[in-house]
């Protein structure tokens, strides 16, 4: 799992990331998270399904440092026409 940037959550044992539902992520998995200035390895602790209607002001400043307006923009920018497929990812620093 790759973030282009540093984002403060990173520095959290337990943090979240939103992202396409393709089936990749499963609870218990254990994967390689690489940052611009780190890399370590994170469980999935928890996923569930999100749309960008249930993006509200505390997801999108623990997910990304920013205002929910911002981070739906950020999600239809990356995901395109699969912007309403997305689960929000719980992960546990190992």
């Amino acid at each position: 799992m790759k973030f282009s940037k540093k984002y403060t959550k990173l520095s959290y044992p337990i943090f979240t990331t939103i992202r396409q539902d393709k089936g990749y992520y499963k609870e218990g998995y254990i994967i390689n998270v690489n940052t611009p200035n780190q890399n370590f390895k994170a469980e999935v602790v928890g996923i569930r399904n999100i749309g960008l209607k249930d993006i509200t002001s505390t997801i999108a400043l623990r997910d990304a440092d920013c205002e929910p307006g911002e981070l739906i923009e950020l999600m239809k920018k990356f995901y395109k026409h699969t912007a309403n497929d997305l689960i929000l990812i719980t992960l546990m620093r190992l």
